[in-house]
This record gives structure tokens, sequence and C-alpha cells, in this order.
């Protein structure tokens, strides 16, 4: 098993903290994540994120892009 796929070993934590400090002085730090993950909207959350939007079907409208997203 590697580190990107064991759960709470601080990845992803350490990931975004390396964001933040390459992103300086940027208001903003944007992500995407499919409504369905609730463990990615809590981990986002917990770390500071906000829920700004909500696009209805994008996953669909993506897919017509690139048919391999499951």
């Amino acid at each position: 098993m590697s580190l990107s796929t064991l759960e709470n070993a601080g990845v992803g934590t350490a990931l975004i903290e390396k964001v933040k400090e390459h992103c300086g002085d940027c208001q903003r730090v944007w992500l995407i994540t499919t409504n369905d993950n609730l463990n990615a909207l809590k981990f986002y959350q917990k770390r500071g994120f906000q829920l700004r939007f909500i696009h209805r079907n994008a996953v669909e409208k993506a897919r017509e892009i690139k048919p391999e997203i499951p």
C-alpha cells in the first residue's frame, strides 16, 4: 500500500499546506470534487475550505469530454 492510498497518514494535509505555501498571497485556492464524495468534502472543510458552487450534472458533462471518467 502506498501513502497515497493510506488514509489519515497526513499526506493530503501536507499537500494542501504545500499548495498554500506555493500560492503565497493568493486570495483563493480552488478545488473540485464530486458532491457524493463526503469524505473529501469533510476533509476540505476541516482545513478551512468552503463550499461555494454546485454544478448540476457536471460529471456527466465531463464524461462527454473524457469518457474514461468512472
